[in-house]
């Protein structure tokens, strides 16, 4: 694991304030298995994600703790209005940004920009479009995202720098994450290192490595200005080092969309 960083200039610069919180967490959870109807109507060819509900059903049945905002949507039920925000014609206030973490798989891409998702069913559309989120002005603190390559390094704060918006983290790849027997338990993987109290930077890391495949696992964290430290980094009070799970340790205060100066980074090949 190594750690690397971007920077940004904020318009206002503000004070870290981590914060404890003792309490238990909501999550959302979906999971596109089959792509027909993508297929069909787009002309590609992408593959079934044999494992979908494996590592879904991983994360659902070690976090789901009966919170009434706890939601779990497979196949035609995921759609990218989920993240899309609410003032751009989206369901987030309803879904995707009204819980604490939010858990994805499908297939996925990034255009340089912006990530890239697929989803089964055309709710508006087929693709996410990462230019309509606004995530953590209601709620979400991190985005889980089991999809290939949605965070490659040479796009992460042109991607991340537009939807931040009081989001913590993406838990996502800078290149492929695999669909195979050995990776099905990567999500029961990671909810169980979120419950044992792992930062929710290392719970993601630890939880996708195999043994057999190559996972190319990444975690983007947004940053403020004090932590910079003129490139001499204050990792101990950044997001990166101190996010925990909800109820399982520090949880850092969420940083307004204008006071994001770097995003800290963090992957496993």
């Amino acid at each position: 694991m190594r750690l690397c960083f971007l920077v940004g200039m904020a318009l206002l610069l503000g004070a870290l304030l981590p914060v404890s919180v003792a309490r238990g967490a909501s999550i959302g959870v979906e999971g596109v298995k089959y792509f027909s109807n993508h297929n069909a109507a787009l002309g590609e060819d992408l593959d079934t994600l044999s494992y979908t509900f494996n590592l879904c059903n991983g994360v659902w049945n070690k976090l789901n703790t009966g919170d009434s905002r706890n939601f779990y949507f497979g196949r035609t039920d995921c759609w990218e209005q989920d993240l899309r925000d609410v003032g751009q014609g989206g369901l987030d206030s309803s879904y995707g940004d009204n819980v604490d973490l939010f858990f994805l798989c499908t297939h996925g891409n990034n255009s340089g920009s912006s990530v890239i998702l697929a989803y089964d069913t055309a709710q508006q559309w087929w693709h996410s479009d990462t230019t309509k989120w606004k995530l953590g002005d209601r709620n979400l603190e991190w985005l889980a995202l089991y999809a290939c390559r949605t965070l490659p390094f040479s796009a992460i704060w042109d991607t991340c720098s537009r939807f931040f918006y009081g989001l913590h983290m993406v838990l996502g790849s800078h290149d492929s994450l695999w669909d195979c027997w050995t990776t099905e338990e990567c999500g029961r993987d990671f909810a169980q290192n979120l419950k044992d109290g792992d930062r929710v930077s290392d719970a993601w890391l630890d939880g996708l490595s195999d043994w057999w495949c190559d996972q190319n696992a990444l975690v983007a964290s947004a940053e403020r200005f004090g932590t910079y430290r003129g490139g001499d980094f204050d990792w101990p009070n950044t997001t990166m080092d101190r996010d925990h799970y909800h109820g399982r340790g520090y949880v850092c205060s969420d940083i307004p969309h204008s006071q994001i100066y770097w995003f800290g980074y963090s992957w496993i090949d």
